[in-house]
Formats: C-alpha cells, structure tokens, sequence
C-alpha cells in the first residue's frame, strides 16, 4: 500500500471524530491518536499551484459549519474553467455527508455514499462511477477504536494499540506492516513500513517528521477529508493511507527518510543494513488567519520549491 496523493494527500480515516481542540488537548496522554478534529476553520477556498500558469481551485460554499457544495476549477494561463460541481447530502442531525453527487460539465458522473455508525465514526466510503464498477473502503471498530481497515476488499489491515502514542496495522496477507507514532499533540512524527518474507523483514522504510506547532492545519477538520476522498478517481482507492503527516494537527516543516535492505538475501539472519536517514521534503508554511490556520504551503524538494497550497478563509 503506497502512499496516496490526493490534491495535497488528503486521505486519512481513523480512531474516532467529533473531538475539540481542548478535548484533544486534556486528554492526550490518555486516548489513542485521533486523526481528525471536527472544530477545525473551515477554508472557503482552496488553491494548488503547479506552476505560475497552471493551478486549480476548490471552491467551498459553507452553511453553518457545513459545506453543502464545492466546485472544482481548472486554471490554464488566463483560462479558469470550472471542471466538477459537488453536491453535499447532509447525514440527518449532523455536518458530516451523507451522500455527495459529482457533475462534470453539468453532467452527473458519480455518487458517493458514506455510512456511519452510532459514534459518528464512518464505517463505509462507497463510490460509484457511471460505467464503472464501484469501490467501497471499509472499517470496523472496537471499543471505540479502529480495529479493521480495508481500502478495497482484498486489502485488510487490523490495528492493534501498543500505548496511546502508537498505532500498527498489519496486512492480512502477512507482507506488510505500518507503525505509526504519534506526539501528545496528536501529530505523526513517525512511520515505519516493514515488508516481510517468510515472516522476516526484509525492506524497510522509515519516515520522521518535524512539525511548526505554531500553526494549525486546515486539514484535520473530517468534512474536508471525506469531500477530498470523494473526488479521487476509483483507481486509486488501492492506495488509500490511513495516516499522512500533512493531515497532523499542525503544519510539518521537515520529513527525513532511511530505507533498509537485507544486508545479505541469502541470510536473512545477518538483519538490514543499517542506512543513512536523509532529508527528503521541507515544507516553508505561512498562517496568516488570526486562528493561526495555514493560508500558504510551499513544499520544498533539493532545495527547489514546487507545488504551492493557499487557504482563503
């Protein structure tokens, strides 16, 4: 399961939702990560820039907390030409969706339905495509944790929580495991992916993550998350991550990487080599909002800046 960059890796499902700020905050020492927060500013537009004359739009239109419509823009040059329309169904009582319909050029092209359970936590993520076949995601729960994942039906990840700051998932295939460690603020600074033969790593790739705690994440809010997921094309729900570090609390500023091999093939028994960690991603953020929401993210790679996210509020 590869990681999954969905407008600006948008994808993350999890633990439980409908928690404050300050909920969050008394208790972090005491619960499991909580991937998402529902008392989170909503931005009105979101922006991507590719290049200085290639960017798209996503533009929100909000109802008491609620965002009840996004249209989707495409901007080429001096061109702006709007490319999806999304109509938000409201789950009865609450401002999570219930059922988002999806026009291109005025004509209906897919429907997705979201399914939840007494918590509030979303059990099933189904999209269908006209033409296509559909796709569902589903999770289970326990005890109000997330006990089962799976992004299609033949991918099944169970979740086990060693303590409260860690979360692994393991395949069910028994080929692959994801560790991710999280901060008492509820940010990821850690993921560890291990591929097994014969029950013995033999790949692995570690990730760290440094974050500016000082500014907060428009990301985290679960309306953002669900409408993001909903316009990703079916063909890359197979690479749907449960946990992204640009989905954290606040803004992360540096990731570094180490990948690990076997030192020899022939005798797994000798362990990985031991490899060098390097920093692979800077991120150079401005939060201009008085909440102190991200309003601009520059995601720097080799020292070179590329994309470029903006949040009007």
């Amino acid at each position: 399961m590869r990681k999954l960059l969905i407008l600006a890796s948008l994808a993350l499902i999890g633990v439980a939702c409908c928690k404050s700020d300050d909920d969050n905050n008394n208790n972090s020492n005491n619960k499991a990560p909580d991937p998402w927060e529902e008392k989170v500013i909503l931005p009105t537009k979101y922006i991507i820039e590719y290049s200085a004359d290639s960017s798209t739009e996503m533009v929100y239109t909000l109802e008491d907390g609620f965002i009840k419509e996004a249209k989707e823009y495409e901007i080429s040059g001096s061109e702006r030409k709007e490319v999806k329309h999304l109509i938000i169904k409201p789950l009865k009582g609450k401002k999570l969706p219930a059922r988002i319909d999806i026009d291109k050029d005025g004509i209906a092209q897919e429907v997705v339905e979201f399914s939840f359970n007494d918590q509030d936590q979303v059990t099933e993520i189904k999209k269908s495509e006209l033409g296509k076949f559909s796709m569902s995601i589903t999770f289970d729960y326990k005890d109000g944790k997330l006990s089962k994942f799976a992004p299609i039906p033949s991918v099944v990840y169970n979740l086990t929580y060693p303590d409260a700051h860690t979360v692994v998932a393991t395949g069910d295939s028994g080929y692959d495991t994801y560790i991710y460690t999280f901060s008492p603020e509820g940010n990821l600074i850690k993921k560890v992916y291990d591929n097994l033969t014969n029950g013995v790593v033999s790949f692995r790739k570690t990730y760290l993550y440094e974050y500016d705690l000082q500014k907060k994440n428009p990301k985290r809010n679960l309306q953002i998350q669900l409408i993001t997921l909903a316009n990703t094309p079916l063909e890359n729900y197979t690479f749907y991550e449960l946990y992204e570090a640009t989905n954290s609390k606040n803004l992360v500023v540096k990731v570094f990487e180490r990948t690990q091999q076997l030192e020899d093939s022939n005798n797994p028994s000798l362990g990985l080599i031991k490899g060098s960690p390097y920093l692979s991603t800077e991120y150079k953020n401005e939060a201009n909002n008085p909440q102190g929401y991200a309003t601009k993210i520059t995601k720097v790679t080799d020292g070179n800046d590329g994309t470029i996210e903006k949040y009007e509020y």
